[in-house]
This record gives structure tokens, C-alpha cells and sequence, in this order.
């Protein structure tokens, strides 16, 4: 494409059917292209016949008066617009399309006045009617804000291809159809295809986003150069046009472009017109770009009117008003009003939650879980007090506050005030009449600066934005890899949430680890620990320290746990001495002794339910025998039901009244439970490590040094402390997934090594995996000390952590695990049920008769011991009655043969067994399910197959039961007795 000519205005006599004034508007635009579009002068003397052809209305309208006020000042030029679609569709050779509504203009104001609609009541995209039909497929197309800017560019377009000038003049007496036809031979005949650019016009008020408008000229990657200027003369709004034009393009599927105006893109003091002017068609057709400028600051005066902003000082709420039009239609002046008193903004979102199980296994934060129910927002709000001193308070709610007016913020929105006093004092608080307005105000203010950010509701590992190398949270402690991370890891469990949270704060981390001085401070520490664990031997029994110390490191470990303690034994023996130890590396001065737990069995079980999804760790204290039935019934079931749902990993599910899912709490904490008794259901034994206590178990004269080391020395915490920088850099020399992978190969040794161990202990049918499973997880907490040991060289500690070696730390925790399973094969559900059995009959609550001669003693050789073992005792006269109920016969197995069959009636059995031992058989448990356990652990009568439950075991018999032999009832004792 060669360089252009410029376009030179045309004199005011080249547009000799309009007046001087109409001319000049016009002067950029060729006679032939104004007069084929259908340019008209309208005078105030013609202004009636105008009035009257077009239908503006009567003398007394509105528009009539805006037109009236217009010509007063100046003639008026009128420029029909023509619908583009209508104008691509038309036929050649067919009837010209109508103009869809007029514009008025004055050279005095170049303002146009409010269109005159024709046809319909939009204004939307127009071009030239004279374009021939080749004109809209496959060219490249122009979208401008003025027809005359359509005009002189269709102008420049034919002049640039080169017609003449005189081409493009017009006789007095040619017609606007001749005209029409005329232009459009030209543009056929002289502007080649691959040159022509179909200009359109998007005036003021066209509905940018509207794509079905586009559907007619939409192509596959066809270029659509935007020149859109704003009619208010501002950069905002000429981005804004343009913008909201570009993502209609590309939604069309077309290629949108942007036109530079001037120097600078979407500077409006260079306009598309004077551009052209200025440097050419050529030029102005070249600079066109793929680059759109960014979002310019938005004139407070170019908004709409009625718009609230905060103003700039930020202490009020501004709105925008305008004064009425002028006598000639022409807008008042915009000015702003105060109208509230309060400003205000929204400074920071925060989404308080607990990090879910996949993020604390990658290290990654997902993005997926940053806003849910649980965020909350803070409000700032400022005004000027009465001497004129700034005001500042702040609004704290769940995020759904912003969807209220601040008068329903307090009931709707459960909103906080900073403040007891101050802005609820304020005169104009809260804003009601316009209370939506002014909120929308406040979100506006300062939206850049608004903070996002991640509470996390659980403490212990979190994942950190930007790495993958997570997080450790502690009360108010967070030790983060790199110090630069510290700002972003917010702890979101407050006192609000967790009482006592701030006690769970640790010592400072050291901000260099790994150098040299924190080498040697870590030797120290492990020096004083081995000397008070081991030297000082303050448990009798070594498996307790190594639990303790186990337990107390377990948080270091990023592999979740499901470790129950369960410290069992009289009063006064040191239960809540050895928990206090535990709870010792988590302080970060005097805060846990045997007086001063986090937790209490008095505590409601939602409390234990929210501290246990909230802390590391945590301890229910005083398990005891209570005076009031009920009281301890409830305990013990409350107590039973967290230690499941702590070893499972659960959550009490709940539902709110409409019916949807509230949030869940799961357990993260390794939990210690302090007794007097031991457990009494199987399956809540079956979940425990199990700590013996009885008097001697501590070593009374080393426990003043232990309280000293535990509340003064603070080892047992800055080890701790080390323990997670040490997991921390090892994580950065593998990745999380890496040390998640390290510590999952950690586990699976632990559990052969248990394993190993458990195979010399006689279970019976009794699986050892469940014991095998929790013996290995409290393992893992020594894991972070023996790297801790290697890294910093200290021996004694690593031959402490070696399985095997006698005395080891790690030795004691097997032992503790194993003695614990031990313990529960011995009080196997089925060894229960049967020294049940025995103990009603002796208690002379139930009794075993002979099948065949019911009111004789069941063993009539045998001695009145025996007798009085199956529940029979002798009257005044010697003779020997049945006591209590009957809940068995005494039999044969094989006609002729002994009667050492003993066939219990489960059902009766099961009746005495419940009201007897309530808290060893509890509610829910059944005959079936309680006594069946005999037969799967082999104390049925031999030959008899433990599937053969309740059917017939003998011809012509009809029996039923549970098959002992006669030596099992009697119990060892009694069988001694007959011998």
C-alpha cells in the first residue's frame, strides 16, 4: 500500500445544499459521500417542516424544545444512520434500506443530540448505505464512535485509491439515490478488494456486548481494527468501550485489534479524525496493533450519575449529582455530596480451615479450598470526630456480611465491632436509607489493596504458598524453611476457638539452623535429655520414657497419627505426672505440670471433639470412679466414642435445619487418656497403648529434677523445635513428597521390627496387626530425633534410638505396645463373657441343673464344692437347692457316655451377665455377639464345630445353646477341687 494523500476539508460551497455552518461540520466528509448518505441543514425557520416530516413532535415536546434551543444558537446538521445488517442484506439493484434514526449537530457545540429514532428505539453498529455488497465479506473492518469519522475515512479511502477530488463533488441538482449509485460505482470500480476496509460506526449508546449484531459480518480470524473514542473525552471510558468491543469480537470469533489515537494508546486528545488528518489513511491503517493498553484510572466526573465512592481523604461516602439540562439540551454540571458521613474499606478476606489430607501429603496449597464458609472479612471504617480527629474501627464477620446493608450486619451477618464503643455511637451508623449504596462504596475503595489469606484452623503442619516445603504451627509459634515465608502462614486457631491455644506456643526458632552455634545447641539439649530420661531414670520401667519421649516428638513428624495413651492405675501413682512430661515439649515456659492438663473428662464431648481437631496433642485427665451411676455411664461412653474416632480418623458428622452438611471436625491430635480404672469395653481397649502405673512405678527421688527439667530447662520444647527444622531441610533436599515417601519407608521397618516381636506372645486367635499399627505410629516420633542425632553427631543419643539394643528408647516403646496386646489376648472378649459365666453362678445368681433328674444336684458324685460351683448351696437341713436362675443343663454327649456337657441358654445367661457387669457388657452389646466369642476362641466343647450354633447336636435332642464341657464352668480352682 502506497503513502496516502491527506485529506483537505472541503470549501463550505462543495456542500451547496447545506448552509455555511452545516457545511463546515461537514467539511471533512466528500459532497458525494454526505450527500448519498442524505446530510440535511435544518434552519430555525424550516424547523416546523422538519418537525412535521420527521415526526419530532408538536411545538410544546421536549424534543422540540431541545431542537429549538439548538437551532437558536446555530443550524442543525442532521445525519440519518443506517442499520448495517440492513444495509449488508439489501440486494443489489434492490430498495435502499430506511434510516434507523437521525443525529443532530451544530458547529458550535459538535455535540450530538439525543438520536431521533425511525425505526425501533436502539441505536446500533451503522455504515455508509451507499457500501457495495463486496464490501462486507472478506475485508477487514473499522469500528468508529462518529459517522463523520465513518465518512472521512470512507473519504480517505476513495482519494488514497485515487479518485479525484471533482469525482467527488456534486451538482445542486443531484438526487441522494444518483448520488448512492454514483459512490458506489466508484468504490467498485477503484478501490481494489484487498485494499478496502468496511468501516462501521458504534455511536453512543450502541450495546457493546450484544454478539448477535456481529453474527452477519463474523469470519474466522477476520481482523476488526477498534478506534472507539469516548463522547465524554476520557481514557477510561475509551478503554472501557474498546474492552468490552474486544472480548464481543473474540467471542465471534474474529481477531480484535486496537487503534492507536495519537501518541499513546487510548489517549483521547488525539482523536481518529484528526489523526487522519494529520498523517493519512495509510498511516492511520498501520497503526493498528494486537496490544490493548491497560485499565487507565477512572475520572470520579466520568462516572454515572448517582455514583457513591468514598472520597479521597477516606472518611465519607461521596455521591455524584448533576445539575438539570441547560435550555438547549445540554447536560448540567456533575459535582460530588457528601451523604454519609463514614467511609470506609474492605482491607483483607481470610479463610480460616484445616489443611485437607492430600495438601499435607504433596505440601501444596490448593487454591480450590481458599474460599469457603469458614472466611471471614475485616471492614475498615474511619470518619472525623467532632474536633476533627480521624476515627478508625474495624468490622470483623463472616464473608457473607458484604451481601447485607450495614443495619442487618449485627443480626444477619454476625458481625463484630472492634469497638464497644465508637462507631455504633456515631450519629449516621449504621447508613440505612442508602446502606446498599454505601457498602458498594466501601468495596470499591482501595479494592487493589485487599488482602487474601489462609487461617489455618488446625495446628501442626500446613502447607506454605510458593513452596512446597510445608509449615509447622504451634499455639502462636510458626516455624517456616525460609524466614521470608513467616508473613503468609497465619495460625487461625484463636482463643475463640481452642481455650488455651497461646499455651501451646513454643520456644523461638533459631533463625540460622544448621550452622554451628545450633549444632551445639542441640548437643546441649540432648546431653540434659539423655541425662534426665536415662541417668535420672525417673520411670522404673524404660518402655514409659520412650513412650513419653515418643509421644512428646510425635508432632514432628508429619505422617498424621491415631495414637491413643491410655494411662491406667491408682490414684496418686503418676499418671498425670507422665502426661505433663508429654505435654512438656509443648510449652514454651512453665505451663503443663500434673495439676495443670489441657483437657478433663468433664470437658463436653463437642469441646474434646474441636481441641482434638485443633491441637497436636491433647489430654484427658481423671478418669475416676464417679458416686453417680449415670455420670459414669456417660463418661465412660463419651470417653470410648473419642478414643474411636480418634484411632479412626472420624468426624461427627451433623446437619444443619435445612437439612445441609455442617462442617466436620476430624481428629488430628495424639491423645492421652489418664484412669483409674482400665477400660472395660473390648473395642475401646483394642484402640489403646496401654501405660501400667501402680505405687513404685516412678522413681520418687528423681522427680523434683524432672519437674525442674521439664518447667525450667525447656529442652524437651527446643527440641522439638529442632525436630521440625530438621524435617524442614530435609525436605528441601527431597521435596515433601520425598520425605512423605522417606517417613512412609520409616513406618513399614517399624512395623516389622513390632511385628518380629509379637510373633513370640501366644494370642490365640487374636490378630497383633491393629497393636502392630499403633506401635509403629507412635514410633514415627522418634523418627525426626535419630536424623536430629545423626546431623548434629551425637552417639549416645543414636545408640538410645537403635532397635534392639537393650535399654534403647525404641526397645521401650515395643515393650509398651506389646505388653498392651499381651494384655488384650488375655482379656479376650470370649475369656470375659466365660470368668463372667462362672462369677454369677458362684454369686448364686444362677445355676446348671441335670437334663434328666432336674431337682437333683447336677453332680451327684461329685463334692458339695463342686456342687456349690455350679450354683447349687445347701438349705438348713443339708440338702442342696438351685440358686438364682436357671441358665443351663448338665448332660451327655453320647448316650452311656459321662454328663460333662454343659449347654448354656445364651439368652438367660446374657440377661443375668447385663445386670450384673453393666459397664462390661453395655447397651447394644447381644447374646449373640458377647457369647458367640467362646466358640471363635476355642473354649467350646471339644469336637463340636464353633459354626454349629443353636442347631441339633443329638439324635432326638433339641438342643440349644452354647457347648461347654462341665471342667470349663468349674474353672481351674474347682477342677484342682475334683481332682
Amino acid at each position: 500500500m502506497t503513502t496516502s494523500p491527506l485529506v483537505h476539508s472541503w470549501a463550505a460551497d462543495a456542500h451547496s445544499w447545506l448552509t455555511a455552518s452545516t457545511a463546515s461540520v461537514a467539511s471533512h466528509v466528500a459532497p458525494l459521500v454526505a450527500r448519498a448518505r442524505g446530510y440535511r441543514a435544518v434552519t430555525d425557520q424550516d424547523a416546523k417542516t422538519f418537525a412535521r416530516e420527521e415526526r419530532v413532535g408538536n411545538a410544546n415536546s421536549h424534543r422540540y424544545q431541545q431542537m429549538s434551543a439548538r437551532l437558536r444558537a446555530d443550524d442543525l446538521l442532521v445525519v440519518p444512520a443506517f442499520l448495517a445488517i440492513a444495509v449488508a442484506n439489501t440486494p443489489f439493484g434492490g430498495r435502499p434500506p430506511a434510516p434507523s434514526c437521525l443525529f443532530g449537530l451544530t458547529d458550535a457545540t459538535r455535540l450530538e443530540m439525543p438520536p431521533l429514532f425511525l425505526t425501533g428505539n436502539a441505536v446500533d453498529l451503522d455504515c455508509h448505505p451507499a457500501l457495495p455488497q463486496h464490501a462486507f465479506t472478506g475485508t477487514p473492518i473499522l469500528v468508529v464512535s462518529s459517522i463523520l469519522t465513518s465518512d472521512a475515512i470512507l473519504t480517505a479511502q476513495l482519494l488514497h485509491a485515487g479518485v479525484h477530488r471533482h469525482e467527488l463533488e456534486v451538482t445542486a441538482d443531484e438526487t441522494i439515490t444518483a448520488a448512492r449509485d454514483r459512490l458506489r460505482d466508484l468504490i467498485t470500480e477503484h478501490v481494489p478488494q484487498e485494499d478496502l476496509v468496511l468501516v462501521v460506526t458504534a455511536p453512543a449508546g450502541t450495546n457493546l456486548s450484544q454478539t448477535y449484531t456481529w453474527d452477519r459480518f463474523a469470519e474466522p480470524s477476520r481482523p476488526v481494527i477498534i478506534g472507539l473514542e469516548s463522547d465524554r473525552g476520557d481514557d477510561w471510558a475509551t478503554w472501557h468501550a474498546r474492552n468490552t468491543l474486544r472480548g464481543t469480537i473474540s467471542a465471534a470469533g474474529m481477531n480484535p485489534e486496537n487503534l492507536n489515537a495519537g501518541p499513546g494508546a487510548g489517549v483521547t486528545d488525539h482523536t481518529v479524525l484528526d489523526d487522519l488528518m494529520t498523517v493519512g489513511w495509510t498511516q492511520l491503517r498501520n497503526d493498528a496493533t494486537d496490544a490493548f493498553p491497560p485499565q487507565p484510572m477512572r475520572p470520579r466526573t466520568a462516572m454515572t450519575v448517582g455514583t457513591r465512592l468514598v472520597a479521597d481523604d477516606g472518611y465519607s461516602v461521596e455521591v455524584l449529582v448533576e445539575d438539570p439540562t441547560d435550555a438547549y439540551g445540554r447536560p448540567g454540571a456533575r459535582r460530588w455530596e457528601t451523604e454519609t458521613r463514614i467511609g470506609g474499606r474492605v482491607i483483607k478476606t481470610e479463610t480460616y480451615r484445616a489443611p485437607t489430607y492430600l495438601e499435607r501429603e504433596t505440601g501444596i496449597l490448593d487454591p480450590a479450598n481458599e474460599v469457603g464458609d469458614n472466611s471471614r472479612v475485616t471492614i475498615e471504617t474511619s470518619w472525623l470526630s467532632a474536633d476533627g480527629s480521624p476515627r478508625v474501627e474495624y468490622v470483623t464477620g463472616p464473608l457473607k456480611v458484604l451481601n447485607y446493608p450495614p443495619n442487618r450486619w449485627d443480626a444477619d451477618g454476625h458481625a463484630s465491632f472492634s469497638r464497644a464503643l465508637g462507631l455504633l455511637q456515631h450519629p449516621e451508623w449504621p447508613p440505612v436509607k442508602h446502606g446498599r449504596e454505601w457498602l458498594s462504596a466501601v468495596k470499591a475503595n482501595d479494592a487493589a489493596s485487599c488482602t487474601q489469606a489462609t487461617r489455618w484452623t488446625a495446628m501442626g503442619w500446613v502447607p506454605t504458598p510458593g513452596t512446597d516445603v510445608c509449615s509447622y504451627i504451634s499455639g502462636g509459634t510458626v516455624i517456616t524453611h525460609r524466614p521470608s515465608d513467616a508473613a503468609r502462614v497465619l495460625s487461625g486457631v484463636t482463643e475463640d476457638r481452642l481455650h488455651g491455644a497461646g499455651l501451646f506456643t513454643l520456644p523461638e526458632a533459631d533463625s540460622a539452623p544448621f550452622s554451628e552455634p545450633w549444632k551445639a545447641s542441640v548437643r546441649e539439649d540432648l546431653d540434659t535429655l539423655v541425662e534426665h530420661y536415662i541417668d535420672l531414670a525417673p520411670w522404673k520401667d524404660r518402655g514409659i520414657a520412650g513412650t513419653v519421649l515418643a509421644a512428646g516428638l510425635r508432632s514432628s513428624n508429619p505422617l498424621p497419627t491415631t495414637v491413643v495413651l491410655y494411662a491406667q492405675g491408682p490414684s496418686g501413682t503418676g499418671k498425670s505426672w507422665t502426661a505433663s512430661h508429654i505435654m512438656g515439649f509443648h510449652q514454651a515456659r512453665k505451663i503443663w505440670t500434673g495439676k495443670h492438663l489441657p483437657g478433663n473428662l468433664t470437658d463436653t464431648p463437642t469441646a474434646t471433639e474441636l481441641a482434638l481437631s485443633h491441637a497436636p496433642i491433647w489430654v484427658l485427665d481423671d478418669l475416676a470412679p464417679s458416686a453417680s451411676s449415670q455420670e459414669s455411664t456417660r463418661q465412660q461412653a463419651a470417653i470410648g466414642d473419642i478414643i474411636r474416632n480418634v484411632h479412626n480418623q472420624t468426624a461427627k458428622r451433623r446437619s444443619s435445619y435445612d437439612l445441609k452438611a455442617q462442617q466436620t471436625f476430624t481428629p488430628q491430635a495424639l491423645l492421652i487418656v489418664t484412669a483409674e480404672n482400665a477400660a472395660t469395653v473390648a473395642s475401646v481397649r483394642d484402640r489403646t497403648l496401654v501405660l501400667n502405673f501402680d505405687v513404685g512405678s516412678l522413681n520418687s527421688a528423681a522427680v523434683d529434677a524432672m519437674d525442674e527439667f521439664r518447667d525450667k530447662n525447656l529442652a524437651a520444647p527446643r527440641l522439638l523445635v529442632a525436630a521440625v527444622q530438621m524435617m524442614q531441610q530435609r525436605a528441601s533436599e527431597l521435596g515433601w513428597a520425598g520425605l512423605v515417601a522417606e517417613l512412609e519407608v520409616a513406618r513399614t521397618e517399624a512395623k516389622a521390627v513390632v511385628r518380629r516381636r509379637t510373633a513370640t506372645l501366644k494370642l490365640g486367635d487374636k490378630s497383633p496387626e491393629r497393636h502392630v499399627e499403633m506401635t509403629a505410629d507412635l514410633l514415627l516420633g522418634l523418627v525426626p530425633l535419630r536424623q536430629l542425632a545423626e546431623r548434629v553427631g551425637h552417639t549416645r543419643m543414636l545408640e538410645l534410638l537403635a532397635p534392639g539394643t537393650p535399654g534403647s528408647f525404641v526397645d521401650g516403646v515395643i515393650s509398651v505396645g506389646t505388653q498392651s496386646l499381651a494384655e488384650m489376648a488375655e482379656q479376650s472378649p470370649g475369656a470375659i463373657a466365660l470368668e463372667s459365666i462362672i462369677s454369677v453362678i458362684r454369686q448364686g445368681k444362677a445355676h446348671l441343673e441335670l437334663e434328666d433328674t432336674p431337682g437333683d444336684k447336677p453332680l451327684p458324685n461329685g463334692s458339695g464344692a463342686a456342687n456349690r460351683a455350679l450354683g447349687w448351696s445347701a438349705d438348713a437341713n443339708g440338702k442342696l437347692r438351685p440358686l438364682g436362675i436357671r441358665i443351663g443343663i448338665l448332660t451327655y454327649r453320647r448316650k452311656g457316655g459321662p454328663n460333662d456337657l454343659v449347654y448354656i441358654d445364651h439368652n438367660a445367661a446374657f440377661e443375668v451377665l447385663k445386670s450384673t457387669f453393666r459397664d462390661t457388657f453395655p447397651h447394644g452389646s447381644t447374646a449373640r455377639g458377647t457369647l458367640g466369642q467362646l466358640g471363635s476362641e476355642g473354649y467350646w466343647y471339644p469336637g463340636i464345630n464353633v459354626t454349629s450354633w443353636n442347631i441339633k447336636l443329638r439324635p432326638g435332642k433339641a438342643d440349644r445353646g452354647i457347648p461347654l464341657t462341665v471342667q470349663t464352668v468349674l474353672g481351674e480352682e474347682m477342677q484342682q477341687v475334683e481332682r
